[in-house]
């Protein structure tokens, strides 16, 4: 015995298909309003640590366009660190291409800020920072991946 809501094969066939397609436009859907949520150009921070410094990068818009990068450096023992210098490199290796090399400057003991650092396309970036002090230099690398 048939199901009393079917009416014939041909129609069937036809509302499933319809109904798969529906479902795949909302999962692509969904799909796309996660990766547009995980690359959307906001802020993104990240923690790495080179054989002296720990550090905290911080991109306040990761977007093409003009951006502000805050740093935070600590030493092994977890407090802020004042190396003699410090330098951030950003790179996009794919396109084999070193966009600017800045030197921040001092916002408080361990802080630090690159005001206009640009990022002229989306794509994937390395922000590398060279520390140089009395103990030694360091060089501490994050990927970020930057929304067009």
């Amino acid at each position: 015995m048939r199901a009393p809501f079917v009416t014939n094969r041909k129609h069937d066939r036809r509302f499933v298909l319809g109904l798969v397609g529906l479902l795949c436009l909302v999962a692509a859907g969904a799909l796309a309003v996660v990766l547009a949520g995980a690359a959307g150009g906001g802020p993104a921070t990240l923690r790495a640590g080179g054989a002296r410094h720990a550090v905290n990068l911080t991109v306040a818009a990761a977007r093409a366009g003009t951006t502000a990068v805050d740093l935070t450096v600590t030493g092994a023992d977890g407090r802020p660190s004042t190396p003699d210098e410090i330098e951030l490199e950003v790179l996009m290796p794919q396109m084999g291409h070193v966009l600017s090399t800045v030197r921040p400057s001092a916002t408080s003991p361990g802080a630090y800020r690159a005001e206009a650092v640009s990022l002229p396309m989306g794509g994937q970036y390395e922000f590398t920072v060279r520390l140089s002090g009395p103990d030694g230099d360091d060089r501490v690398v994050f990927p970020l991946l930057v929304s067009g």
